[in-house]
Parts: structure tokens; C-alpha cells; sequence
């Protein structure tokens, strides 16, 4: 499939970033993935709402320098999608601050429930790990590809934590907000040449079925 104009611009502001600001550019998203293992690893060691509320405000922090980065990269090539695409990642940062300091609903957890753990573990994996395989295999190398703490794999591995709330008292409205986010958006780039988000649209999609599946489970 022959990538459209707006996903060319997108590449090729993510090469002139990562080349103007490397090394920083590859330090961001190694604190990012370093730090948010941390927090999982942390949070699943004794699941409560105190320890997710770090955690939850770690994301919220990833997507609004994402979304900065964004607006820096895309403003001399196309500033109106460079601000659409931050303030897309500046709302679900806005979602996360929200719910670690107002809602306090959602804690994650490593569950018991078969389907919720190994999704849960698979997501995570996809969007630390898997995503920038399946972008290197996929003809995106350095410095024309993104790494964790961009949204695509962010989200990925972000679906993964919000399936493990479920079947539990937790913040549905988010969750389908962040699953509904993923399908459109993935979709979106997926089908408009960038064939690893495909792994983003899918991720929304299994948000969705579980979500679904444990609507009115509770504990």
C-alpha cells in the first residue's frame, strides 16, 4: 500500500526529531520505558489505588511530551496536523492526570483470570517490545521510526494495563475511550500505509472485547 501524503510528513518529521535531538531522543524513551516497567513491576507487587495513581500520572506525563513532541516536529511541515495529533495525546494525558487526582478508580493489577492476564502480559510485551520489531522488519530504521513513549506503542502497552482493572470496580468510561482511540486512530494510520499500527487498531479491538466481557463483573 502506497503511503499518503500525511503519513510521509509524519516520517519525515520523525527523522529530522530524532536526529536533532539525538542523543535526547533516545534517552526520552529509555527513562520512559525503564520508568514505566518500574511502576508495573511495583504496582502488580501489591495491587491498590495508591501505587496506580503513581502510575497513572507516569502515562499522563508520557503523552503530553509526546504530544510536545509532536508539535515541535510537525509545525515547519504541517502545523494543523501537528496540533490535531498533540491534542489527541494532550486529551488522553488529561484523562490519566484526571483519573490518578480526581476519579481514582482504576488500579491495575496481574490477574488471576486467565484472558485478562496473558492479554494484559501480551499488550505490554507488544508495545515495549514486538512494535519496534515489527517497525524495523517492516522497513522504518533509525532515525525514521518512533520508540516507546510515542503513541502508537504507548497505547499499545497502555491497553494491556487497562485490561488488567478489569472485573474489578474500575473507570469504564476511560477505558472505551482509550480502546475506542486505538481503533480509529490505529486504524487510521494502519490503513494509510503504516503496517505496524495494525497492532495498534488490533490492540483497540481487544480492549473492546474484554471490555465487553467483564461489563458488569465486579471482583
Amino acid at each position: 500500500m502506497t503511503e499518503a501524503p500525511m503519513v510521509q510528513q509524519f516520517w519525515v518529521a520523525m527523522d529530522w526529531y530524532n536526529t536533532e535531538f539525538f542523543p535526547y531522543s533516545i534517552i526520552i524513551p529509555i527513562i520512559f520505558t525503564i520508568g514505566i516497567l518500574g511502576l508495573v513491576f511495583y504496582c502488580f507487587k501489591k495491587p491498590d489505588i495508591r501505587r496506580s495513581t503513581y502510575l497513572k500520572a507516569f502515562v499522563a506525563l508520557i503523552y503530553f511530551v509526546f504530544g510536545l513532541t509532536l508539535l515541535v516536529a510537525l509545525k515547519p511541515i504541517n502545523y494543523r496536523l501537528g496540533l490535531g495529533m498533540a491534542l489527541g495525546n494532550w486529551f488522553i494525558s488529561f484523562l490519566f492526570f484526571a483519573e490518578a487526582f480526581w476519579w481514582k478508580k482504576i488500579t491495575f493489577q496481574l490477574h488471576q483470570q486467565k484472558d485478562l492476564r496473558y492479554l494484559s502480559i501480551l499488550l505490554m510485551f507488544t508495545g515495549i517490545f514486538l512494535y519496534t520489531i515489527v517497525e524495523l522488519m517492516t522497513g522504518h530504521s533509525w532515525p525514521e521510526m518512533v520508540l516507546f513513549g510515542a503513541g502508537c506503542p504507548t497505547t499499545i502497552f497502555l491497553n494491556g494495563l487497562l485490561i488488567s482493572s478489569l472485573s474489578r470496580i474500575t473507570n469504564k468510561w476511560v477505558l472505551g475511550i482509550v480502546f475506542t482511540y486505538s481503533v480509529f486512530v490505529g486504524g487510521n494510520w494502519a490503513w494509510g500505509g503504516i503496517a505496524v499500527d495494525w497492532l495498534f487498531f488490533g490492540s483497540g479491538i481487544i480492549g473492546w472485547a474484554m471490555l465487553i466481557r467483564y461489563w458488569d463483573r465486579k471482583e
